[in-house]
């Protein structure tokens, strides 16, 4: 007769859940306490699940991180990715936005509903302020007047993409 496919569970197997269920809570409770997810209902960029941090950064920031800020023309908190930190050039050529060379994107002359748009800051990006973009040729960012170069006690805390 063929063995029981059925495992009776032993304590040590029930005490193995529960130390790892407790541990997996208190992860859960110290992210929420530090921190909390954030959804992206835009394009601007591909990620849309977001642990954001509730602690202001450390700084200097680096290109490529992920942080979430308050603009006074916008009244919901932003979320882009760091493309640009003091010291660094941006230019804008052929209806594009560079940061040290690198292409940031087109700048567009207006948005989606017909407002214009104006390319932004160039020249030398000054301390205490940081260029950010999204990664959507939509992106409303630093490469516009519009929204401009994001001083750093703008930024609420840094973000980690999950999906």
């Amino acid at each position: 007769m063929p063995k029981s496919l059925v495992h009776t569970p032993t304590v040590r197997d029930v005490l193995k859940l529960l130390s790892w269920a407790g541990g997996s809570l208190a992860v859960l409770l110290t992210f929420q306490f530090h921190g909390h997810f954030s959804i992206n209902g835009s394009d601007s960029l591909p990620e849309k699940i977001f642990y954001v941090s509730n602690f202001k950064p450390h700084f200097p920031l680096k290109v490529g991180e992920l942080v979430t800020f308050k603009h006074p023309s916008i009244p919901v908190t932003l979320l882009k990715r760091v493309a640009g930190i003091p010291g660094e050039r941006v230019t804008h050529g052929n209806g594009i936005t560079y940061v040290e060379g690198r292409p940031i994107g087109k700048t567009l002359a207006q948005t989606k509903n017909g407002k214009s748009l104006h390319p932004g800051f160039t020249g030398k990006i000054p301390e205490g302020f940081l260029f950010v973009s999204g990664t959507h040729a939509r992106s409303f960012d630093s490469r516009y007047k519009e929204m401009g170069l994001i001083p750093e006690e703008a930024i609420l805390g840094k973000a980690w993409a999950l999906l």
